[in-house]
């Protein structure tokens, strides 16, 4: 799972609020603790890491800022192409 699955809309505010709605979707979707097997277990965690991980650059405006630079610098690389 990418950062871009958590991206959501880039209004202000409503986009704190869908990137934190959907942070909290996956966590609970993919927490460690709710799997019922071993294999599934390993897996959700590294999910759930992902997840934090986005939210915690999606929510951060200064990581977020670096983010959007990235992206659209990729962008441009493979449109160059």
């Amino acid at each position: 799972m990418s950062t871009n699955k958590c991206r959501g809309k880039k209004d202000g505010g409503n986009h704190h609020r869908h990137v934190v709605s959907q942070h909290r979707a996956l966590a609970l979707r993919f927490h460690p603790d709710k799997a019922t097997e071993p294999r599934g277990q390993a897996a959700c965690a590294a999910v759930f890491r992902v997840a934090a991980e986005a939210n915690a650059v999606l929510t951060d405006v200064v990581k977020r800022a670096a983010y959007d630079a990235l992206v659209v610098k990729t962008k441009l690389r493979a449109s160059s192409r």
